[in-house]
């Protein structure tokens, strides 16, 4: 009964988990800085690097890049913020999941998932 209860959470909750991805619209980083104060409030994935410093981190195209995007990670898995303080100082690299959204200190992607690289 066990087994048949786990097998109909998975089939429920699988779809789910898999569809949460394909929720995220992808898009460029040079758009996203573009156009990132008429998207608040949209799901997004973004390829790019990442660099934590601090409590503070940013989504940026290259250690130059001097326009970055503040990243809200609070949200992520406890995984990947270690990553974030242990491997990320100087840069890391994926594809971030997260909702564009207006910060005290201007836009930001609340990130709720990462694909490392």
């Amino acid at each position: 009964m066990k087994n048949l209860f786990l097998a109909s959470v998975l089939m429920v909750a699988l779809p789910a988990i898999a569809g949460d991805v394909n929720a995220y619209r992808p898009v460029q980083l040079d758009d996203l800085k573009v156009d990132i104060k008429q998207m608040y409030g949209q799901k997004i994935a973004v390829s790019a690097s990442i660099q934590t410093m601090g409590e503070m981190s940013m989504i940026k195209s290259g250690l130059m890049d001097m326009a970055p995007i503040l990243a809200n990670t609070d949200g992520l898995p406890r995984d990947d913020r270690k990553k974030l303080v242990t491997d990320c100082q100087g840069m890391c690299s994926g594809v971030f999941y997260g909702i564009i959204h207006k910060s005290v200190m201007g836009p930001e992607i609340i990130l709720k998932k990462v694909e490392w690289e």
